[in-house]
């Protein structure tokens, strides 16, 4: 894959986190918690979480040239 494409990739997966990240805070922000909207704000943190350990491993491990 030309590093071009992979950077922009990265990146994109980098925007995603963060917009995905935001609206959740906001979301969290202005919610009646109860059990329910605790579940799945904690849902969305995990997919955040996967979704990042899959960005960094990407990041440190570039593909063999």
């Amino acid at each position: 894959m030309d590093a071009l494409i992979r950077s922009f990739l990265l990146m994109l997966g980098v925007l995603f986190v963060l917009v995905f990240g935001g609206m959740t805070l906001v979301a969290l922000s202005s919610a009646t918690l109860n059990f329910a909207s605790l579940i799945a704000f904690g849902f969305a943190f995990l997919i955040l979480v996967l979704v990042l350990i899959g960005l960094i491993g990407a990041i440190r491990n570039p593909p063999d040239e």
